[in-house]
């Protein structure tokens, strides 16, 4: 009799070409960068009378955006308008949330400027190409003046997965 091959192998090796590119925040896929008053976006956010640093900037040397909120009344309900844009570069529609870490985490919520919650269990879609507008609400019943509020946010961005 005649052995019939079967196809299979033990092992393959086969080394491919990879490019990896790491971009700062304002040029990745889900890109974060500072808006002005007007929702426009700038390389720095707006600068209120009440402190020395804008609210958003992309740090020089990481790249990435960081949040600088320090007068928010005691006692109060801030809302900050026009914060930050998250815009979607990818080629599939995403969900966007924000997660956040810190001393207390009910403290600040997240919105785009339409008041849909961009928190953490809810979250909104953008279609590759679209952005929106971050707005935060600050609720500081309960909160002494010095005590920290938050540790740092997360940006997450949800793709369906199915490929529609």
């Amino acid at each position: 009799g005649a052995a019939m091959g079967t196809g299979a192998f033990t092992s393959v090796e086969a080394d491919r070409e990879v490019s990896v590119d790491v971009q700062n925040d304002q040029n990745s896929y889900l890109a974060l960068e500072p808006v002005d008053a007007d929702g426009d976006t700038v390389d720095e956010g707006r600068t209120p009378e009440a402190q020395s640093d804008p609210f958003a900037v992309i740090d020089e040397d990481t790249g990435r955006l960081n949040l600088n909120i320090t007068a928010l009344n005691s006692e109060a309900e801030t809302v900050i308008d026009n914060v930050f844009q998250i815009a979607n570069f990818g080629t599939d529609e995403v969900t966007v949330t924000i997660e956040q870490t810190g001393a207390d985490e009910d403290v600040l919520s997240f919105e785009d400027q339409d008041g849909n919650s961009l928190d953490e269990g809810e979250g909104v879609d953008l279609d590759d190409g679209e952005s929106l507008i971050v707005r935060i609400i600050a609720d500081t019943a309960g909160v002494d003046p010095g005590d920290d509020i938050i540790d740092s946010i997360t940006v997450v961005g949800n793709g369906r997965g199915d490929g529609s």
